[in-house]
């Protein structure tokens, strides 16, 4: 934890907010590949859903899920103050999320009101298989599904802002602007 510190100091001190967005997207790669974990074992377990708990499996708990879809779309949505005027792909990422958000919501309502239905799988949540509208997706796929669809756009926003950051041209942005500032500064 303090090798981690010092690198993501220095990275703040070097990017700006830009480390931030860029330590967002890799929490989001290593939730995304938790996911694909959970399938995988969901997958070889034959569908047994006890047995396919990814990777670390402490943590494939309804609060944890909730309460980490809460703090991405806030952290997706403080980017947008600073960087999405004119990226569309962070704008869609957060309609995304905010739609997964809507389905955590459901289903951590669902976990704190019938906790033993819950526990028992019987709660599909809004969009999975069994849900109140109900698709081919078992909760575990969908969800899935979910990461991957809000993932893509958010690594796009991610590409756009650092081309936007490293362009000379004068129609970069005040943030863009005060980051190599910043960076320059570092530098010197």
């Amino acid at each position: 934890m303090p090798i981690y510190v010092s690198i993501a100091s220095w990275q703040f001190r070097q990017f700006g907010l830009y480390a931030v967005f860029g330590g967002i997207v890799l929490l989001q790669l290593g939730h995304l590949g938790e996911h694909v974990a959970q399938n995988i074992e969901l997958i070889a377990s034959r569908g047994n859903v006890k047995t396919s708990l990814g990777i670390f499996g402490i943590l494939n708990q309804e609060a944890v899920h909730f309460w980490w879809n809460v703090l991405i779309l806030a952290g997706t949505g403080f980017l947008l103050s600073r960087f999405g005027r004119r990226n569309p792909w962070l704008w869609i990422s957060f309609f995304i999320a905010s739609f997964h958000g809507v389905e955590h919501f459901y289903l951590y309502w669902l976990y704190l009101t019938d906790y033993h239905n819950f526990v028992l799988a019987a709660s599909a949540g809004i969009f999975a298989k069994g849900g109140l509208v109900a698709t081919p997706l078992a909760r575990p796929y969908l969800h899935l599904a979910y990461n991957y669809v809000e993932i893509v756009p958010f690594l796009l926003a991610f590409w756009d802002t650092g081309k936007v950051l490293r362009s000379p041209a004068p129609e970069v942005s005040v943030v863009a602007r005060s980051a190599q500032r910043t960076r320059r500064e570092g530098e010197g």
